[in-house]
């Protein structure tokens, strides 16, 4: 029986980009890598490593912010439901990404709507049929909306 001494996964980090991203899943003789981003040479047609400014490029290029985002689902979820399916569709149209940084921005507002209350609104979650979620948008009122710029003291 053979054992691997390095085993490696090279592949496109996203599709947009020339840059290939190269991680040593095992190494038996060294200790884990960091991941190793490459590029083809316009010249040699080689494998040479990418430059920082690339790879800062690609790493930020897909990331959808938060406040574009929760500001893009007041305006649009208003008295709406969408399944997860649906909104993930919507997001990536809208901000022009795959479905790992929309679902990865969604988790994100979801679990801190702070932005969201800031604006009297709540992203809501309820499980549908076949255990799918259904995501709606609800308006804050009264005593639950945020004391925005109030200080409240709890000492009588």
């Amino acid at each position: 029986m053979n054992k691997a001494t390095t085993v490696v996964s090279i592949g496109y980090k996203n599709e947009d980009t020339d840059v290939l991203s190269l991680r040593i899943i095992k190494n038996r003789l060294v200790k884990r890598q960091k991941e190793k981003y490459l590029k083809r040479s316009q010249t040699s047609g080689l494998l040479v490593f990418a430059d920082s400014s690339e790879i800062e490029e690609m790493q930020c290029k897909k990331k959808i912010k938060l406040s574009k985002l929760s500001n893009f689902i007041v305006d649009r979820f208003k008295g709406c439901e969408y399944s997860t399916k649906e909104l993930l569709k919507i997001i990536q149209n809208q901000f022009d990404v795959s479905e790992k940084p929309a679902r990865d921005a969604i988790n994100e507002l979801y679990d801190n709507q702070q932005m969201l209350r800031e604006k009297g609104f709540e992203l809501k979650m309820r499980t549908g049929k076949h255990n799918s979620k259904i995501y709606s948008l609800s308006e804050l009122k009264g005593e639950l909306q945020p004391l925005l710029g109030k200080s409240v003291s709890l000492v009588k």
